[in-house]
């Protein structure tokens, strides 16, 4: 990113009851992040901690053998039903709208329901028919921990290179109070005055 080893400027913690740190850590990745990366004069926001979620799709080999079915075959629908497409744009109104297709899957159902091929009767076979999905986490390389006790989850805001440190952290911070949808029992706690 454009920043420089002082851009990093603000750090907080993301805490909620009855949230995992899977669930914290998910909420400032698709959420938070976002949100901040949105100010005018930050250009990235890092995490710490908790376990970056992902889909696990555990495939039965002698399901596969069954329906006379790949695992490249399973690889190929998993990527092309999840891809971005861009399209063009469109003129309205002497404005631009740009056209994409998004095509990123949100569930576990989304991916059991994914098309992987046809049987002889063209009836289709879908994921789930060739074994399970689950809610996993990414290979760790860290943690963060709150006074060494228990485990917690970091937003590190780095600034854009010569931007203002003072105004981008205000900024920062307005944004973060107004962070009001991230979930009824949650709350940003700031690590910095």
């Amino acid at each position: 990113p454009l920043t420089t080893g002082l851009g990093e400027v603000y750090q907080f913690t993301v805490e909620g009851e009855g949230y995992t740190p899977m669930d914290l850590r998910t909420i400032l990745d698709w959420e938070i992040a976002y949100r901040l990366r949105s100010v005018p004069g930050v250009v990235e926001v890092n995490t710490w901690g908790g376990k970056a979620q992902q889909y696990h799709v555990v495939i039965n080999p002698p399901s596969l053998i069954a329906y006379r079915l790949s695992l490249a075959s399973v690889f190929e629908a998993l990527e092309k039903n999840n891809a971005n497409v861009g399209s063009g744009y469109m003129e309205r109104n002497q404005e631009q709208y740009i056209i994409r297709g998004e095509a990123l899957v949100s569930s576990l159902q989304d991916i059991e329901n994914i098309v992987v091929g046809h049987n002889r009767e063209g009836v289709p076979i879908f994921v789930k028919n060739l074994g399970m999905v689950e809610k996993g986490s990414m290979l760790r390389i860290g943690a963060a921990t709150e006074d060494g006790r228990h485990e917690t989850v970091i937003g590190l805001v780095q600034m854009l290179a010569g931007a203002n440190a003072r105004e981008v952290v205000e900024r920062v911070k307005a944004e973060l109070c107004g962070l009001s949808t991230i979930g009824p029992n949650s709350s940003i706690a700031c690590c910095a005055p």
